[in-house]
């Protein structure tokens, strides 16, 4: 008696029912090969096991068969990834279709075609996945020792070569419990306002260049963030950045010369200085607002200014005596500023932002009356309290002799003396100019000096001490 026969395991085939074995089912005229088994695409090995199919009579499979071979090649499933080969697991009753060299992955296994057949390879290590059919490095980083914050998390992770030979991310390290992660940085919450754009570093309230990450290799340092060639020179930062001052305005590659003749060392203080300045102080510079560029500088970079070039002690005063005499000498005035203190520096160059906005345009004694007026706390806070910087007529005189016929800068010596010396000064003049004015409207007049020993002796006694 011949019982019914169910389809062998794994295969929706024709079966003959009395033979149990694949036949050729009537009408489409072709025959599927028994071998051929459905993948489970959930299985970890790829393989799958396929579910016992129903008991099904040998005219209805071929009936089925027929209908679907009957469908227009351009009805697909819309809800299929369109892909260069179907997925092994998409294949269960076509595995003859792939082609040969056609790759896939299921899980972390790559499949290839073989022979018309999908043929599972040794799956990837830990450290590696399945990308089109290959083995390749998992979450890959661009650079060795790369530094990076985690999105959305207060942590670092660094991108290291793994034993597989791949640049891939580290575990993250957190940071700690108050920190925030900048740019690659733990450190403290951002107190900038308003928050520092892309590539800046918020530092002492500062936005600032973010540093080299990873760091320059050897034969180069970093200068904004970007590893640059080291100069191999022996000058330290303060004198880079006097050379760099003394820079002709036409000769864009001076101070590109003046970093090649800069120590390690001293570029290293330039490039954090330069940071600073360019993060916070550039945009004025960029306007031309010199003065306010200073001031500005010694807000809030005055840090970076004394590790590059120095700082002393010296007040507005002092400051302003120093630069009169100073004739646009990059280098003296790189040395004036050497010898200031921070609040020294932030009075005077206070002061003459003031004077630039208030007395604009105004020359001379015009804009000496507007500075004393219009912006009479710096002034008084520069010039008027606290010991007087000149105690005698004389050192009022040395003063002025280093002010080259500025007029500004001449009274400005005078108003840094004490009342006693600032009147020993109007007396000699006084005297000069009324005895003898005729020989002293051109102080290089032969007979002017004579003229004042003879008419002017008590008050030229009185100056020259």
């Amino acid at each position: 008696m011949t019982q019914a026969c169910q389809p062998c395991k794994g295969s929706n085939a024709c079966v003959d029912p009395v033979e149990c074995k694949v036949t050729a089912c009537p009408g489409n005229g072709f025959a599927l090969d028994a071998t051929a088994t459905a993948a489970d695409a959930g299985a970890a090995d790829g393989k799958g096991d396929a579910t016992a199919t129903q008991t099904q009579d040998a005219a209805t499979k071929a009936e089925t068969l027929d209908a679907l071979s009957d469908l227009p090649p351009t009805i697909v499933d819309t809800d299929s990834a369109v892909t260069d080969s179907p997925a092994p697991s998409d294949v269960a009753a076509q595995a003859s279709d792939c082609a040969n060299g056609q790759l896939d992955c299921i899980g972390a296994v790559p499949h290839h075609c073989q022979s018309g057949k999908w043929l599972a390879m040794n799956p990837c290590s830990a450290d590696l996945q399945c990308q089109k059919g290959l083995c390749g490095c998992k979450d890959p980083c661009p650079a060795l020792n790369l530094v990076q914050c985690v999105d959305g998390v207060p942590a670092t992770k660094m991108c290291q070569l793994t034993s597989s030979g791949c640049l891939s991310w580290n575990l993250p390290v957190a940071c700690k419990p108050t920190e925030v992660c900048q740019v690659g940085q733990c450190q403290p919450p951002s107190t900038c306002n308003p928050a520092c754009p892309s590539g800046k570093l918020c530092q002492n309230s500062m936005c600032i260049d973010a540093p080299c990450v990873p760091a320059c290799p050897a034969g180069q340092s970093c200068q904004a963030g970007v590893c640059v060639a080291k100069g191999g020179g022996s000058l330290s930062c303060g004198q880079i950045a006097a050379c760099i001052g003394n820079c002709p305005v036409a000769d864009a590659g001076c101070p590109a010369t003046c970093k090649g003749q800069g120590s390690d060392s001293g570029l290293g203080l330039l490039t954090a200085y330069q940071g600073c300045l360019k993060a916070v102080c550039k945009p004025l510079a960029d306007a031309g607002k010199i003065n306010e560029t200073m001031l500005c500088i010694y807000t809030n970079c005055f840090k970076e200014q004394q590790a590059c070039t120095g700082a002393g002690t010296a007040g507005c005063k002092q400051l302003s005596d120093c630069m009169a005499g100073c004739g646009g000498s990059g280098t003296c005035t790189t040395s004036c500023n050497t010898m200031a203190s921070q609040q020294g520096g932030m009075d005077y160059y206070g002061l003459l932002t003031c004077i630039d906005n208030i007395c604009a345009g105004l020359q001379g004694s015009a804009q000496l009356s507007c500075a004393q007026q219009g912006c009479k706390g710096g002034w008084d806070k520069c010039y008027g309290s606290g010991p007087a910087l000149y105690s005698t007529c004389l050192q009022i005189a040395q003063c002025q002799g280093k002010c080259s016929g500025d007029v500004t800068c001449a009274k400005a010596c005078k108003a840094a003396g004490t009342a006693a010396a600032q009147a020993a000064v109007d007396a000699f003049v006084t005297c000069r100019d009324g005895k003898c004015g005729t020989y002293c409207t051109n102080p290089n007049s032969p007979n002017c000096m004579p003229c004042v020993e003879i008419y002017c002796s008590n008050e030229l006694a009185a100056c020259s001490i």
